[in-house]
Parts: structure tokens; sequence; C-alpha cells
């Protein structure tokens, strides 16, 4: 049996989550004030970034590839991690496939990306 090398990288991930959001409800339990939003606000940053990795795990999950041969570990750990942003995997999964199916097919859904450039044609 071989060991999944995206176990290590969610629990990790999940943890890291865990810790920042304990501190945080400490530091607004503790502090008032101006002392309060120094360090309370850097780690809001912190944990925003570390909420875009959920993110991207979900993105994995939706994908069917963060456990590449368990269709059934995927639905549960995207379901799972997706919930703290609440984003329903079905429904992103929908979103996503759609984006997928007609990336840079034409300029109005491609419109849709981040980064769009028109394609030339072959003359």
């Amino acid at each position: 049996m071989t060991v999944n090398k995206n176990i290590p990288m969610l629990l990790f991930t999940v943890m890291i989550i865990c810790i920042l959001t304990a501190f945080a409800i400490v530091i607004n339990s503790y502090f008032s004030g101006i002392e309060k939003w120094a360090i309370y606000f850097p780690i809001l940053f912190i944990q925003a970034l570390w909420l875009d990795r959920i993110y991207v795990i979900g993105h994995e999950a939706a994908h069917r590839k963060l456990f590449a041969d368990n269709k059934f570990a995927n639905e549960i750990v995207g379901f799972a991690i997706l919930l703290p942003l609440m984003v329903p995997l079905r429904i992103y999964r929908k979103i996503h496939d759609f984006h997928h199916k007609f990336n840079l097919s034409d300029i109005h859904t491609s419109a849709l990306d981040v980064f769009v450039s028109e394609r030339k044609s072959n003359i």
C-alpha cells in the first residue's frame, strides 16, 4: 500500500489554520484598543493566506486529483476542506467544469479568466 503524499500536506494545513484561529481568538479576548489590532491584523492576513491554501486543496479535490485512486475520499475531503470557505463542492465543481469546458473558446467566455489574450488567426 502506498501512502498518499497529499495527506501530510492536508493535515499540516488544517493544523496551521486551527492554530491561527485559536491564536486570533485569544488575542481578541485578552487585548483591546490599538494594541489588539497591531497583533490581530497580521494574524488575520496570515490566516487569509492559509485559507487560500485550503481553496487550492479544495480545487484539487474538485478535479478528483487529491486522492487519485479514491473518488469517495476526494468527495469527503473536498466537502470538508471547502466548508470553512462556505463553498459547496458540487456547485464549485459544476462552475469549474464549465470554466474548463469553454476556457478560451471565445472572447466572451474567456473574459472569466484572469489572463485573456485574443487568438491570432492562422493566415
